[in-house]
């Protein structure tokens, strides 16, 4: 788990980097799996409720995969 940090306070950079992985990735899954899916196949797309359910709500994560 990453260090918690309030929003005003989240660095912009890192943000981008979250923005990639979480919903270009999800799009670009759909862009390339969805055609191959003739035989009635599925994709599924999950998140988690600790997105809008967090414990501090001002407070986001940095993952430490991102450095």
């Amino acid at each position: 788990m990453g260090k918690q940090v309030h929003k005003v306070d989240y660095p912009e950079d890192i943000f981008d980097k979250v923005i990639v992985v979480n919903v270009k990735g999800t799009w670009l899954v759909n862009k390339y799996v969805l055609p191959n899916t003739n035989d009635g196949g599925s994709i599924m797309i999950t998140s988690s409720v600790a997105g809008t359910a967090g414990k501090h709500p001002h407070l986001f994560l940095i993952s430490h995969l991102l450095d």
